[in-house]
């Protein structure tokens, strides 16, 4: 997590961005497929910066990291397995 401002500055490499990040996305974002889609969808725009609700912005070469990053996260419904889904002894 950041604080405030870490979360004000502008973000132009991703690398040391990741584990201020990572946690969060793998917990909200629904699953890797939905994030793999959007990934392919945004690749198509001339996307300058991404300006989260939550967190510092991203500009420059950490754009296209993101989507990089993204395209090959995993998180919440891809972490189920059946263990998941047992009926309780």
């Amino acid at each position: 997590m950041a604080s405030s401002a870490d979360a004000a500055c502008m973000v132009t490499s991703l690398a040391g961005h990741i584990p201020r990040m990572e946690r969060f996305h793998r917990r909200y974002m629904v699953s890797g497929k939905v994030l793999r889609l959007w990934a392919h969808m945004a690749r198509t725009l001339p996307i300058r910066m991404i300006v989260p609700q939550h967190g510092a912005p991203l500009a420059g070469a950490a754009v296209g990291e993101f989507i990089d990053w993204v395209s090959d996260f995993s998180c919440r419904v891809d972490h189920l397995t059946q263990a998941n889904y047992t009926v309780p002894a």
